[in-house]
């Protein structure tokens, strides 16, 4: 394998196209800036050329954006002529080294990193000549990254999720098995139908776009064994946001304030479709918050 070591212009080094994992400035960011300033880059970033010039980060995308928080112009960086496969698979490995990782990340880096030892049709360790299948490609995954391969079948599902769904696992809104359960529902089944949130002038009107803001002889002591909920708006959306309680119920985690609220309505005999619409409505307005607050961040961005 030719590789060198070379001190290289931070304008020279480009991302990697579909990089996963992304660059925070957070606590863990300005200690690597502080560490830069005192000791320089103490360890290098990984590389490959381009072809229409320059060079493709593969590993180092936060110490390149340490170094030009801390000011610097150059950083050093070994240079390796990979393929796109053996790129993938060493930017995969070397992230997920990183303490703090999201759902959405390891989503997105293992269904690179599988679909590129797939491609290769072979082991990536220069060693084996053996080819791998399907199955032995997903432990193989699992090995290198200390995971179960039933576990890298659940983040790969993931991937499947609506942007904003997503969003929510990173932030702990959904957990990973009402997740995974969600992924399987076509895109209009989960919540592409909403559209646009900006549309709905606040959380009451998505709500009843929903047709989940329940009437008055669903709520406090009235006790109703037979009548229905209301039949206005999405059927498909009401039923959505059903299986995203029913399997927020099976979960049943303390800390997600969706699962408490519908649990203490029905541990105060509430009717099944009284909580599960209790509940339905406080994750679109949890959902309406959420994607309003990401839509001002990239409106501040830009």
């Amino acid at each position: 394998m030719n590789e060198t070591i070379k001190e290289i212009p931070l304008n020279e080094l480009h991302p990697f196209p579909d990089h996963p994992f992304g660059v925070r400035d957070d606590e863990a960011m300005e200690q690597t800036v502080e560490s830069i300033r005192e000791y320089g880059v103490l360890v290098p970033a990984i590389a490959r050329p381009r072809g229409e010039g320059g060079y493709e980060l593969i590993a180092g995308h936060r110490r390149k954006h340490a170094c030009e928080l801390a000011g610097r112009e150059t950083m050093p960086v070994i240079v390796r002529d990979l393929d796109r496969n053996a790129a993938i698979i060493i930017m995969v490995d070397s992230n997920l080294q990183r303490e703090s990782i999201l759902p959405s990340e390891k989503a997105k880096a293992y269904k690179m990193k599988l679909e590129a030892i797939k491609r290769q049709g072979k082991r990536h360790d220069l060693t084996s000549t053996q080819p791998v299948s399907k199955l032995r490609s997903n432990e193989e995954l699992g090995q290198t990254v200390n995971e179960s391969r039933e576990t890298i079948r659940r983040y790969i599902r993931l991937n499947e999720l609506e942007p904003e769904l997503m969003q929510m696992v990173d932030e702990g809104k959904i957990g990973m098995t009402p997740a995974v359960e969600i992924s399987y529902l076509k895109p209009e089944e989960q919540m592409a139908e909403i559209g646009d949130v900006r549309r709905f002038t606040h959380k009451g009107a998505l709500v009843a776009f929903a047709g989940v803001d329940a009437p008055p002889f669903q709520s406090g002591t009235f006790d109703s064994k037979t009548r229905r909920i209301s039949k206005r708006g999405s059927p498909h959306l009401r039923s959505s946001l059903f299986q995203v309680c029913s399997a927020i119920l099976k979960q049943g985690h303390w800390d997600n304030p969706i699962y408490c609220f519908m649990d203490k309505k029905r541990s105060e005999g509430k009717h099944y479709y009284v909580y599960m619409v209790a509940g339905a409505a406080k994750f679109l307005r949890i959902y309406y918050a959420k994607v309003k607050e990401h839509l001002a961040t990239l409106e501040y961005s830009c």
